[in-house]
């Protein structure tokens, strides 16, 4: 059983106690306003002036909230202590980095591209300074290689300047620590060694490790091991590298859907995308449509871009609000149709307005639509866009129409930018190309979900293949590039800001910069009647919730204290901005109040809780973006509370059910039950329900960004009576 999560506060203060008691000697101090612990460190052996850092500590707090076991919370603040200490050593003694703790370390392209979004946002004066100190390699389109120095409980990820002090390049340094690896890992000691499971797959041998998905940089290794075919190569996360047999249709659709549950459960994922071993390289792998594995491959190619570009776009929301450019962030839509035999095929598709300048995904199809009154939109006449028709084309289709008006521009994942007014003449070409799946495009597009809706099922041989992975998440590796803001703190006297975001994806949240409901923002195609009249509008033009009076019933006052609730299993996913939300002292959940948005056609956007103490109902905070589509409340009959939620959840927490179960002195009665109706849209997976087996709920967790992605309970349990 973890222990209460500490208040921001409180786990400011473990920090500090943990860091003198290994030894720190400089004055400590807490500041609150930042989130950051700022200290004094005085170089003795110069006798120089005293250096003052901000050590921020958001990202460390999430990774805090996130874990599932004192071992994590242990290792999570052992990290913390460790980088402290390198980054004070580094900075104060300008020693160069030991080259017999250097490491390679495999990771997402796309958290270096990240990272270099976030510097423009939060230190652009000095971005492109503190962008030349990163150091990496991209391979095989979609992974990047880095180098680190390892530490206990932790990684440092080399700079320029790292390099530049050791005299080496980064093939030399990645050569050194490559050979460390196989020095000096137990999983990579004299050669990577691998083992089947269930006769279907291979996984690394020995204990799953942080450092796993290093094995991708050894593929004359790989191709050692028996195929028929090809070696297939899926690598979800740090931990885990699964091989396939390219010739083995039942091997890869197995593994397709652990690598696609994985990718979307961890939260700092690689890639979800199947890779092929070709000669010495990788190379991301997509058979033709004739392949029996096509349609599997297709779908984690699918769910890949999804994730990377719903990701890039929050964060250059935050970038373009920051620079007060007005420009329209096309959605990435995942598509599933099903064709007349049945089978279903997976696409991608994206909307652009005609005259509305986009940045649009690179995606399978367009979805065009026509704007009608642009010139009244222009000169402020009215608000709200009027729609002509729309056409559903191949991108192919309408990058030959606009040519030059569609501009790649240097981003990862691709994103073009079309700027343009579709001449009558352009309206007839497209209309004559549009794709014969166009009339189902049009009908599943308000309903844009998750790329699967079925829970994945495991064999008992992989259980521990995926089940350990989960006790080693806490090894996942903490790369929040120390040495980059060490660069600029130390060795630049710049002013302190908060270090970049690596592979975590810790993002900064940002204060509501949506362009909703200003032009030329103008919201993308709501094929919906509900969604469509109103789309994303503010709280105070939804409807007014339900009043809360007092209950007809009173219930008892419970004796918890917030060290007492215990934490249930997760619905869906924790990732972005993490919230907890307690009752008040001796109170019940007995509700909530759920916003939807327009996102897969209603996903929840805000949650709300409602607690009950005596016969008082009093709100918990509101969780969740501004605005919304439309909103529900659901509160218990008297007498009764909430015993279960159930949540179906994919790329966003898709629909919650509440089961209400009746109060019998200070528990409650399972068989005395009913349920709400299901609030939000079709899709997503089924989780578990976050049932508490007849004990009070007193509070929630969960996580959102635009929409949710998980939430927990907070249990009362047995022992208090």
């Amino acid at each position: 059983m973890l222990p209460p999560l500490p208040s921001r506060d409180q786990f400011a203060d473990l920090l500090m106690d943990r860091v003198l008691a290994a030894g720190e000697t400089a004055m400590l101090a807490f500041d609150d306003q930042n989130f950051s612990i700022k200290v004094e460190w005085a170089d003795e052996a110069n006798e120089q002036v005293d250096i003052q850092s901000l050590q921020f500590l958001e990202p460390w707090f999430n990774r805090y909230q996130q874990a599932t076991d004192e071992q994590q919370t242990a290792l999570i603040v052992n990290q913390f202590v460790d980088l402290w200490f390198s980054t004070k050593q580094q900075a104060l003694s300008g020693k160069a980095a030991n080259t017999q703790r250097l490491t390679p370390l495999v990771r997402s392209r796309f958290s270096h591209e990240a990272t270099k979004i976030q510097l423009s946002i939060e230190n652009p004066e000095q971005a492109t300074e503190i962008e030349n100190q990163l150091t990496y390699q991209i391979f095989a389109g979609h992974l990047a290689v880095s180098i680190a120095e390892q530490f206990p409980n932790s990684f440092r990820q080399l700079t320029r300047d790292d390099l530049d002090q050791l005299e080496i390049s980064f093939d030399e340094a990645l050569a050194i620590a490559k050979q460390n690896l196989l020095e000096s890992e137990p999983n990579f000691a004299s050669g990577i060694h691998f083992e089947p499971v269930d006769g279907q797959f291979w996984c690394p041998a020995g204990n799953l490790h942080s450092n796993n998905a290093a094995a991708l940089l050894f593929p004359e290794r790989i191709k050692r091991l028996p195929v028929q075919g090809q070696h297939v190569i899926f690598v979800p996360h740090d931990n885990i590298i699964w091989i396939a047999d390219s010739a083995n249709i039942k091997s890869l659709r197995l593994v397709a859907e652990l690598n696609l549950q994985e990718f979307r459960e961890c939260p700092s994922p690689i890639s979800a995308l199947p890779y092929l071993v070709d000669g010495q390289n990788l190379k991301p792998w997509l058979p033709p449509i004739s392949h029996p594995a096509h349609a599997a491959m297709k779908m984690l190619h699918i769910h890949d871009a999804s994730y990377l570009c719903d990701t890039q776009s929050h964060l250059l929301k935050q970038k373009f609000a920051a620079e007060n450019t007005d420009v329209y962030l096309s959605v990435y839509r995942p598509m599933e149709i099903i064709r007349d035999d049945g089978e279903i095929e997976y696409h991608s598709i994206c909307v652009w307005t005609d005259s509305v300048v986009t940045l649009l995904p690179k995606t399978d199809f367009v979805a065009v639509q026509q704007l009608l009154n642009r010139d009244a939109l222009d000169r402020e006449k009215t608000l709200h866009p009027k729609f002509g028709k729309t056409l559903i084309v191949p991108w192919a289709t309408l990058a030959s129409v606009l040519g030059n008006q569609l501009r790649r521009l240097e981003t990862y994942p691709e994103r073009h930018r079309a700027e343009t007014t579709l001449s009558p003449q352009d309206w007839l070409t497209l209309s004559k190309k549009e794709h014969h799946f166009a009339d189902a495009f049009r009908d599943e597009l308000p309903a844009t979900k998750p790329i699967s809706n079925q829970t994945t099922t495991r064999s008992k041989k992989t259980v521990w293949v995926v089940g350990g992975m989960i006790g080693c998440l806490s090894l996942f590796v903490l790369m929040l590039l120390i040495a980059i803001p060490a660069f600029y703190l130390f060795k630049a006297s710049l002013t302190p800001v908060a270090p970049p975001i690596a592979a975590d994806f810790d993002f900064t949240p940002f204060a509501d910069p949506t362009l909703e409901g200003e032009f030329p923002a103008i919201p993308e195609l709501e094929f919906s009647a509900d969604l469509f009249q109103g789309g994303i509008v503010p709280d105070s033009k939804l409807p007014a919730f339900e009043k809360l009076d007092k209950s007809n019933a009173t219930l008892p006052v419970l004796d918890w204290a917030l060290k007492d609730l215990v934490k249930s299993e997760l619905g869906g996913s924790e990732l972005q901005t993490i919230y907890d939300d307690y009752a008040p002292a001796g109170g019940w959940l007995v509700g909530l109040r759920l916003t939807k948005g327009t996102n897969w056609g209603g996903a929840i956007r805000a949650v709300q809780p409602i607690y009950q103490t005596g016969d008082q109902y009093q709100l918990g905070l509101r969780h969740g973006r501004k605005g919304g589509a439309s909103h529900v409340q659901i509160i218990a009959r008297p007498g009764y509370a909430i015993g279960k939620i159930s949540i179906r959840a994919g790329l966003a927490m898709n629909a919650v059910q509440v089961e209400f179960q009746r109060v019998v002195g200070s528990k409650l009665d399972p068989q005395d039950n009913y349920q709400s109706k299901w609030i939000g849209c079709a899709g997503g997976n089924a989780y578990e329900p976050l049932s508490s087996d007849g004990n009070p709920i007193a509070g929630i967790s969960g996580s959102f960004l635009d929409d949710h992605f998980g939430m927990r309970t907070y249990v009362v349990p047995n022992d208090l009576d």
